[in-house]
C-alpha cells in the first residue's frame, strides 16, 4: 500500500496543497523546503511537519493533541473556511481506496472511504 496524493485545503500552514507521491518512493524524507523562499539555510515553517500531521488526520481523525485542533487549524476554522484533508491510497491488489477527512466552519468532524469494493 502506497500513499498516491494528499490533498489539503485550511490545514495548518497549507491554505491549499496537492502532493503526489510516486510508487517508487520507499522512504518519505523532508529535510529542508524553500517554496519560493530565499535560500537561508533554514528549513522552519514550510510544511514539513504539516504533512505527516495531515496523513495522522486522515488514518487516525486526530493530529497532535488527543483528537484536539492545532491553533493552525482552529484559527483557519475560525476565519470562516473549512479544514480538508484527502488521501488516495493504492493497496497491493491495485484498489484505490480514498479517504476523506473533514471540519466544517462549526468544528463538526466528516468522515469518508471510498474506493474498496465499488
Amino acid at each position: 500500500m502506497f500513499l498516491k496524493e494528499l490533498e489539503l485545503e485550511n490545514f495548518m500552514l497549507f491554505k491549499e496543497a496537492s502532493i503526489s507521491f510516486s510508487e517508487d518512493l520507499k522512504v518519505i524524507g523532508i529535510s529542508a523546503c524553500y517554496f519560493g523562499k530565499e535560500d537561508t539555510g533554514k528549513s522552519n515553517r514550510c510544511g514539513k511537519t504539516t504533512i505527516i500531521e495531515a496523513i495522522k488526520f486522515l488514518l487516525y481523525g486526530r493530529g497532535k493533541a488527543r483528537g484536539k485542533l492545532s491553533l493552525h487549524n482552529r484559527a483557519n476554522l475560525a476565519r470562516g473556511g473549512r479544514l480538508y484533508a484527502r488521501g488516495t491510497w493504492v493497496l497491493g491488489n491495485g484498489q484505490t481506496l480514498v479517504v476523506v477527512r473533514a471540519r466544517d466552519s462549526s468544528g463538526k468532524p466528516v468522515a469518508e472511504i471510498s474506493g474498496l469494493g465499488e
